[in-house]
């Protein structure tokens, strides 16, 4: 069954107090703002977005910065 990010952040506050937020950003311009639980989902998923932004490039100038950062609930 799945649960929505919500669901999952509140019963992660409950557990831990710490979500991860991901700002990928693509030549200088925010292209995807995400919330994750996990450091390790966070950066899978940067990993991935990343690639598929530049997989259609042979011989690629794109920036990508992938800015991971930790919050607590209040």
């Amino acid at each position: 069954m799945e649960t929505n990010i919500e669901t999952e952040i509140t019963e992660n506050k409950d557990r831990e107090g710490t979500y991860w937020k991901v700002r990928l950003m693509i030549d200088g311009e925010l292209n995807f703002d995400e919330i994750f639980l996990t450091l390790a989902e966070a950066r899978l998923w940067a990993m991935k977005k990343s690639k598929l932004a530049v997989s259609h490039v042979h011989f690629n100038d794109t920036d990508i910065v992938a800015d991971i950062t930790s919050h607590k609930f209040a």
